[in-house]
């Protein structure tokens, strides 16, 4: 019997005071099951604390045998992205933490904490006040001195309506009134003091859109969305323990609950505070636009993102969450611990023993490797036999060697590479000027075109060299009858036919590709002014210029013959407008007839076209020197090797465009949307590959 009590003695010991207070809870009926949550806000990367939480949060749940929600407090536009969101996503993903199909957001709540706020006002709980923010703070008061009276707080429950009502119609500009909960301005608890609940704030928010302009404060929202969603364990860090008071006001006060000790609970833990890291958003958002790291998941930096690309496993965060406890103190853990956490080993096996082994334990039966480890293979078979994984070097594993394949005018080796990138040459190992998969899938290379580049090479025992023309060739095959061929002008001049009507919009019919007829056509929008690439007019033409010049006519693609009349200049005397006239019999499609033209150009209309960002890539390499310097055996490099074009404008068909989406710009080449840089509203296209080939398929 003693045995038994011991054993039962030790085992509350070894909960943690959470898990002690839920035990209580469910043992009283406070609640007869478990749900927790992760609330984070999409205002930048998780870091090694949130894991804490989460793993935290999760784990409770997974102990009780209850349910984990996952829920975006996206309470404040102005902070907040859907990169953020993403990324967040993938890091809870990546930690094992199921939330199943119970993924939330706070602004899906939008409707019930507005109900919520008329409640409380109609119950003489909640005010309009129109004192600004500095003046809500020197009337909030001091930890020493009870706060004043807000000169706003006696409006009658019919004002407050009338007041709230105009601050969601739109009507009041930002920080001219706020909602105030109408608590006790001498509460020795500074959250107590009549607290902010909504504020007018005119953001286009990213899951409702513009349907709101008044949003709720967190400490508002966050116990509405707890009591939404059945959660028993509001479980926060240490910093939340006095808005406690507040969060129990708002579900007693809306009805949610009868009591403190009723369910939904907040309960508070301490943070953990890594040495020698930084945590901070507003830090790490200047880390990274200043370019002192590479991104919000920059191997030196703690964000799960950041600790996953350095090879952090979850079960390491998941071993250190649980060396470092759940307690009501604050502490420091040292960054060792977490080091500590992912070292398993502190002795490696060289490549030429690990690999024959790798081999042997997953049955491969071909070991294919380039031709420099040839001279390996005895060490390979002598590995295998001695540890008695085959009798002879005849048996599989076989080590069976090629040639490798050696792309012109490139850079591969991995120290070049990584010096390009630590000096700011290139952006990354991504960058769509290397030949790194990665980069190849930036700058808009596809998988089948790969394949076909490797079909082409073939495999044999001699070394070669390739041109790297054949790789354009690939992409360039592959792309040309699969993707539109859409309208893009890179280099802008304003072209505006007088003759043409004032304000009227005409849309043609374009087909998306002239080599595929199932791609279909699209709707393309052509007005009186548009713009033309400028190297597509010569005020003094050479002999066989056949686009546009003075007194000369071209057809306009897919639309109408226009013809140059006169021109304007700017001070420096550069082309600002050309002015045309065009004949509407002429337009594509009506079947005239009449005369023929010898130029056609590209164009886009000057009031419906999208502004893009372009940029055009050459070789890394200066062709001419080849790669290395042979005097030092630094490389080479092209100084014209990226081109960024921020003035370009592209058809409007295009403004949807995703990230690695690609188009033929028609007489431009290939081009994709870039997956790093491109944002919605601010799009950038890679060039992909020209559209003329020095490279000619062997017969």
């Amino acid at each position: 019997m003693n045995n038994v009590t011991e054993e039962v003695s030790e085992e509350k010991v070894s909960k943690n005071f959470i898990e002690q207070m839920i035990d209580k809870d469910l043992a009283e009926g406070v609640y007869d099951h478990v749900c927790t949550r992760f609330p984070p806000e999409p205002n930048g990367y998780l870091h090694i604390g949130h894991a804490k939480s989460i793993l935290l949060n999760y784990g409770l749940a997974k102990k009780y045998g209850g349910k984990f929600n996952m829920r975006f407090d996206d309470t404040n536009p102005t902070k907040e992205k859907m990169e953020f969101v993403e990324a967040i996503k993938a890091d809870i993903k990546w930690l094992g933490a199921d939330f199943e199909d119970r993924l939330f957001y706070a602004s899906d709540y939008f409707d019930q904490m507005y109900e919520g706020a008329v409640k409380l006002i109609k119950k003489g709980k909640a005010y309009v006040s129109d004192l600004s923010a500095d003046e809500i703070r020197e009337y909030r008061g001091t930890l020493t001195e009870p706060g004043k009276k807000d000169p706003y707080s006696d409006r009658s429950v019919e004002e407050n309506l009338k007041l709230f009502e105009e601050m969601k119609s739109g009507s009041i500009e930002d920080g001219a009134r706020v909602l105030r909960a109408k608590i006790d301005m001498a509460s020795p608890n500074m959250n107590m003091r009549d607290p902010v609940i909504y504020r007018v704030a005119h953001m286009t928010h990213h899951n409702t859109g513009d349907k709101w302009c008044i949003y709720p404060m967190y400490d508002f929202a966050h116990p509405i969305e707890d009591a939404i969603e059945g959660i028993t364990n509001s479980i926060c860090t240490l910093e939340f323990e006095a808005h406690r008071p507040l969060y129990d006001w708002v579900l007693i006060e809306l009805g949610y609950k009868d009591s403190p000790e009723q369910a939904p609970k907040q309960t508070e833990f301490a943070k953990m505070y890594l040495t020698n890291v930084v945590t901070g958003k507003r830090y790490i958002k200047k880390l990274v636009e200043d370019g002192i790291v590479d991104g919000w998941d920059d191997p030196r930096l703690v964000s799960i993102a950041a600790l996953r690309r350095r090879g952090f496993t979850p079960s390491s965060l998941q071993k250190f969450v649980e060396l470092c406890g759940v307690s009501k103190a604050d502490s420091s853990v040292d960054y060792a611990m977490l080091e500590y956490c992912i070292d398993k080993w502190c002795i490696y096996p060289m490549y030429d023993f690990a690999h024959p082994i790798e081999d042997a334990i997953e049955g491969i039966t071909n070991s294919i490797c380039t031709l420099e480890f040839e001279a390996h293979r005895p060490l390979y078979d002598w590995v295998l036999i001695e540890l008695g994984y085959k009798d002879s070097p005849e048996q599989a594993p076989k080590q069976t060697e090629f040639a490798k394949m050696y792309l012109t005018n490139v850079v591969t080796g991995k120290r070049y590479i990584k010096k390009l990138v630590e000096d700011g040459i290139v952006d990354g190992w991504d960058d769509p000027r290397l030949v790194s998969i990665a980069a190849l899938r930036r700058r808009g290379f596809t998988p089948s075109s790969l394949q076909k580049f490797v079909e082409l090479c073939g495999v044999s025992k001699a070394d070669s060299s390739v041109d790297y023309a054949m790789l354009e060739y690939c992409i360039r095959e592959d792309l040309k009858l699969a993707k539109p061929r859409m309208m893009a002008v890179l280099d802008p001049v304003k072209l505006v036919i007088d003759n043409y009507p004032e304000g009227q919009v005409e849309y043609l019919d374009v087909a998306n590709n002239l080599e595929n007829e199932s791609l279909g056509s699209r709707k393309v929008p052509f007005t009186r002014e548009l713009y033309i690439e400028r190297d597509d007019f010569m005020e003094e033409p050479p002999k066989k210029y056949f686009r546009l010049y003075p007194g000369n006519e071209v057809r306009l693609m897919s639309a109408y013959f226009v013809t140059c009349t006169s021109i304007e200049k700017d001070a420096d005397g550069n082309v600002s407008v050309i002015h045309c006239t065009y004949d509407p019999e002429t337009k594509q499609g009506s079947g005239f007839t009449g005369r023929k033209v010898k130029g056609t150009i590209h164009w886009v209309s000057a009031s419906e076209a999208i502004k893009a960002t372009v940029r055009l890539y050459e070789n890394l390499v200066d062709e001419e020197k080849g790669v290395y310097n042979k005097e030092d055996g630094s490389l080479n490099l092209n100084p014209n090797s990226l081109t960024i074009l921020d003035n370009c404008y592209i058809e409007p068909a295009l403004k949807d465009a995703k990230a690695y989406d690609s188009f033929q710009f028609v007489r431009q080449g290939f081009f994709n949307v870039d997956c790093k840089d491109s944002k919605e509203g601010a799009l950038v296209f890679n060039r992909i590959v020209g559209l003329k080939s020095s490279f000619v398929l062997p017969k």
